[in-house]
């Protein structure tokens, strides 16, 4: 597991229009905080 300090950097797929196409979507995951749920 990762240090739970810092922001993580992430790859996901997302759909950027209505056509549903899928591409890879770089994204920033802030750290869990106490009210969230983390799976």
């Amino acid at each position: 597991m990762s240090s739970l300090s810092a922001n993580e950097d992430c790859l996901g797929w997302a759909a950027r229009d209505a056509s549903g196409v899928l591409s890879p979507y770089s994204f920033n995951r802030r750290v869990v905080r106490s009210d969230d749920v983390s799976i």
